[in-house]
């Protein structure tokens, strides 16, 4: 059972290698009978990557036949996130963890606070002295 994947020398980046060996991969699966398929999965994906990966099928046929977010999250104990997360890469066709997703918009919201801090005028200060309130500059 040889899988025809190609070689990382013959790309520029790993990225681009992966993309072309998943896709010969999927390609070999779909060619081949199930139970070599079977015995193959079942030697490289643990059995937690299994389960994940059930459990999202699982939720992409409860999503297609319109059962609500609450509803699968009790059947399959996933939270609304990670069906949201399952019902986003639908739409787009790539999963993407909500974590990463997550991780990005955090990053804007720095970012948009530290513009919003450097925009306005540095605070005034005061001191409370003998005078009454002085302002310090």
């Amino acid at each position: 059972m040889k899988i025809p994947l190609p070689k990382v020398e013959d790309f520029e980046t790993r990225k681009q290698w992966e993309e072309s060996a998943w896709r010969e991969f999927v390609a070999w699966c779909t060619k081949s009978e199930p139970k070599l398929v079977r015995i193959l999965l079942d030697s490289i994906v643990s059995p937690s990557e299994r389960h994940r990966i059930v459990k999202r099928a699982v939720a992409v046929e409860r999503i297609h036949d319109g059962v609500s977010y609450r509803a699968i999250g009790r059947e399959l104990w996933i939270t609304n996130q990670t069906i949201s997360s399952i019902k986003k890469s639908l739409a787009s066709h790539s999963y993407e963890s909500n974590w990463k997703r997550a991780e990005s918009q955090r990053q804007a919201r720095e970012l948009a606070l530290i513009k919003k801090r450097h925009e306005r005028p540095e605070p005034k200060r005061y001191r409370r002295t003998k005078y009454g309130k002085l302002r310090i500059w």
